[in-house]
Parts: structure tokens; sequence; C-alpha cells
């Protein structure tokens, strides 16, 4: 199927998990492509090895036999919304607040910050449809908000001097946000304090981003 400037668009969905893959093994060591994760606000997930989410923006998973390379060559003539149309034939988007949404958005966040990235704010994550269990689709129990994370973060005026912190301990959110500044992956952090776990580093990330979006930060 013929895309944009003669670019071949996907046919099965084999082809979007290998470039799902290729995009996760080429991004560590390509810069120019890691300045694009935020930019990009529509992405697609599949399970990998220990059925870990595995994340490639649209515009990168949509087009066979890609490579770093000629996406980036042609990154500025290439366009989400025919990839997306494309991929909506095996992929659903997931909303953020179900069960499974608040599991693909620390994953994402936790993905980024190993690249001291943050997701654009329009994100919007797409899985393979047969994910998609009954929770989702609205038959079974209510969905689980983004505010179950942020009530891992606590403020008291006894700890701290009140600075955010991670609840019932004393790490505070801006120590989180040092360490991934200073080059640390969230699982650095959790191995160094072993009292933390992965959703602990998403609520500290989600609870920065929600303090930028409304132009109060908090920090030491």
């Amino acid at each position: 199927m013929a895309g944009l400037a003669g670019a071949t668009l996907v046919t099965n969905f084999d082809e979007v998990a290998e470039n799902i893959r290729r995009y996760q093994h080429e991004l560590p060591a390509n810069t120019a492509l890691v300045s694009r994760m935020s930019r990009h606000p529509v992405w697609y997930a599949v399970r990998g090895r220990g059925r870990r989410w595995l994340f490639g923006p649209s515009k990168f998973v949509g087009y066979a036999g890609i490579s770093a390379k000629s996406y980036l060559a042609s990154y500025n003539r290439k366009d989400g919304r025919e990839t997306e149309r494309v991929l909506a034939e095996w992929f659903e988007t997931v909303p953020l607040e179900s069960v499974l949404g608040r599991q693909l958005e620390s994953g994402l966040r936790l993905f980024f910050a190993d690249y001291r990235k943050v997701p654009n704010k329009l994100r919007r994550i797409n899985v393979p449809k047969e994910e998609l269990g009954e929770e989702i689709r609205g038959h079974t129990r209510p969905p689980v908000k983004s505010k179950a994370l942020l009530e891992r973060i606590s403020v008291d005026p006894r700890i701290c001097g009140g600075r955010p912190c991670i609840r019932g301990t004393r790490v505070r959110v801006s120590d989180i946000l040092d360490m991934i500044a200073e080059g640390a992956s969230p699982g650095e952090i959790v191995s160094g304090y072993p009292y933390l776990d992965a959703d602990d580093i998403a609520a500290a990330l989600l609870y920065a981003a929600h303090a930028v979006d409304h132009r109060v930060v908090k920090a030491a």
C-alpha cells in the first residue's frame, strides 16, 4: 500500500510489531531519534519479553521496512494521520483513566524518563485489539483514574518541611526528578531504594507534570 512520497505503509500486524522492536533497538544510539520523542502524540504498544510494553510512534511504526535513517531523512514528509488510518485495523486507543491505561501511562512515562524526556501532553496510546478486555469496554469495574497515582504523593508539614514526598517515605518528588536529570533510569532508582516501586517513580513524574501544567513547581 503506497503512502506519502512513495513510502509503503504496513500491510499486516507483524510488520508493525517488528517496527516497534526496531524503534526500541535503534533509539538508544540515535540522539536525533531521541530528540523527536516528545513531538509524537500517538504511540503504539506491543508486549515484549516478560510481557513488558514496548512503544513506538505512529510516524515510525506505520511504514514498512522503516529504519532510523529512512525515518529521519523523510521525517517532515511523513504524515501520522495516514499511518493511523492503516494501524486502526489492528490497534485501538486505550482510555488512560482505565486500569490498562494507567499501566500503559506508567510504562510510557518510565520509558521516556530513561531518555530524560516527557511524553506529549496530547498523547494517546494504542494497543492490539485483542489486549482490550471487558474492563476497557466498560462492562465490569469502573476505571482507575490517574488520581490513584497521585495519591502516592504526600504533602505533610511534619515531613521534609512539607515538600511533596512518596507516601510513607522521606523520598521527595524533587529527589526522584534530580536522579533522573542526572541520568539515573527508573530501574536504577528502584534498585537503590527497595521500598519504592515503578508506580512511585511514575507518580513523581505525573505530579511534576501536573505542577508544570498549573505553573506551580514545588521543589527542594
